[in-house]
């Protein structure tokens, strides 16, 4: 019982960033069952974010009569921002995401009690 108490915290801080997808990724699954539509334009226009060339992203816009350039690093950010947003929320506010980050958690804590190697590299 020693050992799991100090195994635990170990594994949770060395693959935590495995661990974090581990409960989070059922969370989006269930976003992603739940609203099907605005989820993958959401993913799909990340993805235009994050690969798209970057000619593509600067542009004019017209504000008072004038054309106003918005950069491509600017539009970048702010759809990627808002494609985190709307994810990040519906994981929050979805019963049937909560319950599957709540699911994400306990599967990460079973593993790390059940990992044996727990000494850090």
């Amino acid at each position: 019982a020693a050992g799991l108490a100090l195994q635990v915290p170990l594994n949770l801080e060395r693959f935590a960033g495995n661990y974090s997808n581990v409960a989070f990724s059922p969370a989006l699954l269930a976003v992603l069952l739940t609203y099907p539509v605005p989820t993958v334009i959401a993913l799909f226009a990340m993805c235009v974010a994050l690969v798209g060339p970057p000619e593509f992203f600067d542009v004019l816009l017209r504000f008072r009569g004038n054309f106003v350039e918005v950069g491509g690093s600017w539009l970048r950010f702010v759809i990627l921002l808002s494609g985190h947003v709307y994810m990040w929320a519906c994981t929050m506010l979805l019963h049937s995401a909560r319950l599957a980050v709540v699911l994400g958690i306990l599967v990460a804590l079973l593993h790390s009690a059940s990992r044996r190697k727990s000494s850090p590299e």
